[in-house]
């Protein structure tokens, strides 16, 4: 999702609620392994302590900001170039019970107030804008500012682009250390010999906190992962894309494939696979949509990845003040490909030392101290 709607950071009070409920659960949809790393015990402490009511006004129009000018830039390319699947369908919050009806209801009234237009539904108006022949739940927030990006056909367009300009892709290649010279990066060394730097942009997504400890930076970032599932073949699909309140599921229809995805899980980089979480997404759908047809997939099938998870819920986005040739930008949390555009951008215009399209001091990357 393109979701200038997502105006609430991860760390908020009601994150911290639902994480106590739902500790150690292995099928529900946040999840942390018990586990003693002192990284992570570090990351949920600030984590807990900017889970406030406060913090959440004052990153709001921050979020919504970062996401408008992506969703201006999307458009941009979209009308440009073409190359890749992007509708202005905006977004359905879709609750069940009178508890989500409650939350949706509070973020759609703080949404409005801020300039994100937000529509309260009931379920026969969700019916006809979803034009699912039967939808299970209560009603649902519209958010019509939003939009939808097929991703793999967006980083596939975007890469074709940077081979015409010449852009030169180092594939396989694993980032083993730097050289530094006082206030400056002037190697990388990797798996396939070293590059002289100019400038740098760590740009590693949840890897990035390890890369910056061999150059004494630490940085209060996890591996938040996620599962996405593609469906092809389904014999009926939502017209609009929606969250599922209460399961936190995804839901994506494309032209020719339906994605569900879902599911926050610190484990510290675990490559398994948890059935359980997986079959948690699937059968939440027909909880909602009773006339979609969809089961277990195989699990060779079901992608995983680790969103970068700031501990306040705000990207990191800026220079360095150790090195002088060394950009951030990562902890995008499950908004990277909302907020990826603009994100590029603004490193774009650090490093070009152009006027920076938004302020971006929420997002220094020294904020925690």
């Amino acid at each position: 999702f393109i979701a200038p709607s997502h105006i609430i950071p991860l760390a908020s009070p009601g994150m911290v609620a639902k994480g106590i409920k739902y500790f150690m659960n292995p099928s529900s949809p946040f999840y942390i392994k018990p586990t003693f790393d002192i990284d992570l015990i570090k990351w949920a402490w600030n984590f807990y302590r900017s889970a406030t009511a406060e913090h959440v006004e004052k990153s709001m129009t921050v979020i919504r900001d970062i996401n408008w000018l992506s969703k201006k830039l999307y458009k941009e390319l979209f009308l440009e170039n073409g190359g890749f699947e992007y509708n202005e369908t905006g977004l359905l919050q879709i609750f069940k019970t009178e508890k989500g009806m409650k939350a949706e209801l509070s973020t759609a009234e703080k949404a409005n107030q801020i300039g994100v237009e937000a529509r309260v539904l009931d379920i026969d108006q969700v019916i006809k804008l979803t034009g699912m022949s039967r939808v299970d739940a209560l009603g649902a927030v519209y958010y019509p500012g939003d939009a939808l990006v097929y991703p793999d056909k967006f980083m596939n367009f975007l890469k074709q682009k940077l081979k015409d300009a010449n852009v030169i892709f180092h594939s396989n290649t694993r980032v083993l250390d730097f050289t530094t010279n006082r206030n400056r990066i002037e190697k990388i060394r990797t798996s396939k010999g070293e590059f002289s730097v100019e400038y740098l942009v760590l740009a590693s997504g949840a890897w990035t906190r390890n890369l910056v400890k061999k150059i004494g930076l630490n940085l209060l970032l996890q591996d938040g992962k996620g599962y996405s599932i593609t469906l092809q073949n389904i014999n009926e699909k939502p017209a609009v894309p929606a969250v599922l309140t209460e399961s936190k599921v995804a839901v994506s229809p494309y032209k020719n494939a339906l994605r569900l995805g879902g599911t926050l899980e610190f484990s510290t980089f675990s490559e398994v696979k948890r059935q359980k979480r997986i079959k948690a997404i699937i059968d939440a759908v027909p909880r909602y949509y009773p006339s979609l047809n969809v089961t277990m997939p195989k699990i060779e099938t079901v992608w995983y990845g680790y969103r970068p998870c700031s501990y306040d819920g705000l990207p990191y986005i800026g220079a360095s003040d150790k090195f002088n040739n060394l950009v951030l930008a990562t902890g995008h949390s499950m908004m990277g490909l909302s907020m990826g555009p603009a994100t590029g951008k603004l490193v774009s215009e650090i490093l070009s030392g152009q006027n920076l399209s938004m302020d971006i001091k929420p997002f220094a990357i020294n904020r925690a101290g």
